[in-house]
This record gives structure tokens, C-alpha cells and sequence, in this order.
């Protein structure tokens, strides 16, 4: 098989560093997947050993020219600080190993960290529009390391941090057969919401009513019982 030589053709949009991991490592891999040589990097494919006779040195030699063009492909694809760790590997699979190691721990706290918070999603004081944003911004960013969010488990953690307002909607759609898109949970929720707009503001209006019509009742009284009390007085100081 000829050597692969990988160009600047090949040069990755981005290079690696200590917080791009996920979405950096998908482009080598499909790579290097296509092109049968994954085994490098992976450590499946290990250097031959040189039989004593000499007769697989062609494979051999093959083996390091190939292996010393990822390495040198890799190399080009780090960042400067994660150069600095991986700069003395002497094979691609060394090479390849030591960021894996170094950004697989961050991007596993980063991805129980985003998953944490969605579990404790609630909605407070934001609208509906606000809040079912602000849920699919934390699933979009687990999605871009490689840890997507369902649908389903979109809208639970949704419908779990609605609150009691909310809580006529939440049966109906956590029993329903085929799961909401996104777009359709968010017109469900903001129909909901608008209603129980409409729902206070009735309400404000039937106190506002009934306090001003309490406040001119008492009014009323007042001023009759002030006018009966002037009159009595009035009689009690009038000469005979």
C-alpha cells in the first residue's frame, strides 16, 4: 500500500486544545478511518518486528515513514501549550494518547457538569420563550462534545422545571406516544403561558373592581353617617 502523506489539504479547521477536544478529535478520526490507517494512532496497527532474515524490511521501513507522517500531521494540529506535552512522542499512537488523556477528564467534567445543570433547570422569572432557550443552549453545547440530548429527555428536563403553573400541561405531555419537537413544545408551553396571563389579569381586574367598589361603598357610608351626625348635633344646639 503507498504512503499517505497527509498535506495541508488535509490541515483540520481548528487546532487542539485544552477545551475543543471532542469536536476536535471527529475530523482525524473520519480521516484516518477512510483511509485504513486508524490503526496507527489507535495502537492496533503496532511496528512490525525486522525478521532476522531482513525479508519484511520494505514493511518495516513502510510502517515508520507512514507512522512519522501522522505523527508529524498531529503535531502540525495541536495548539502550542498541548505541543509543549505531546512534542517529545516518538510514534503517532504516543502522540495521539497523551491530549486524549489530558482532555478526556476536562471533557468529562465539562459533560457531568452541563448534565447537572439541566437537571436543575427551573424556570423562575423567565418567560417561556427565555427559558425553553436557555434549556437547549446547555443541550447544544453537550451536543457539540459529542453527548446529544434527546428529544425526550429535552422535555423532561423542560417540563420538570416548569413549576406549579404549569402542571395541567405536564401530564398530557409526558404520556404522549410520539415525543413533541422542539418547535412544538415551545407552541404548546407559550400557549399555555399566554393563558395564564390572561387568567391573572382577569383576576387583577375582578380585585381592582371590587376594591374600588368596597372603597366607594365605605365612602358612601361615611359620608352619610357624617351628614346624620351634623344634623343631630344641629338639633341638640337649637334654642326651643
Amino acid at each position: 500500500m503507498p504512503l499517505f502523506p497527509i498535506t495541508a489539504h488535509h490541515r483540520l479547521p481548528i487546532k487542539l486544545t485544552k477545551t475543543n477536544y471532542s469536536s476536535w478529535r471527529a475530523h482525524p478520526i473520519a480521516l484516518l478511518t477512510g483511509h485504513d490507517l486508524l490503526g496507527y494512532i489507535d495502537g492496533s496497527f503496532k511496528k512490525p518486528s525486522l525478521l532476522p532474515n531482513g525479508s519484511n524490511a520494505t514493511s518495516v521501513s513502510h510502517w515508520v515513514h507512514q507512522d512519522n507522517l501522522l505523527l508529524a500531521a498531529i503535531f502540525g494540529n495541536l495548539s502550542s501549550d498541548i505541543l509543549l506535552l505531546v512534542s517529545s512522542s516518538s510514534s503517532s499512537s504516543e502522540a495521539w494518547d497523551i491530549p486524549t488523556r489530558i482532555c478526556a477528564g476536562r471533557y468529562r467534567t465539562r459533560v457531568n457538569q452541563l448534565k447537572s445543570e439541566l437537571y436543575r433547570v427551573e424556570i423562575k422569572d423567565r418567560s417561556i420563550t427565555q427559558y425553553l432557550h436557555y434549556v437547549k443552549a446547555k443541550a447544544d453545547k453537550l451536543a457539540l462534545i459529542d453527548e446529544p440530548v434527546s428529544i425526550d429527555d429535552l422535555t423532561l428536563f423542560v417540563i420538570n422545571g416548569l413549576g406549579p403553573k404549569y402542571a395541567k400541561i405536564v401530564g398530557p405531555t409526558c404520556t404522549r406516544e410520539t415525543p413533541l419537537r422542539y418547535e412544538e413544545l415551545h407552541d404548546l408551553l407559550f400557549a399555555h403561558e399566554q393563558t395564564i396571563k390572561l387568567q391573572e389579569a382577569s383576576q387583577c381586574q375582578l380585585l381592582a373592581t371590587a376594591n374600588a367598589t368596597s372603597h366607594h361603598s365605605s365612602h358612601h357610608q361615611g359620608r352619610g353617617s357624617n351628614c346624620g351626625g351634623y344634623r343631630r348635633d344641629s338639633n341638640s344646639n337649637r334654642l326651643p
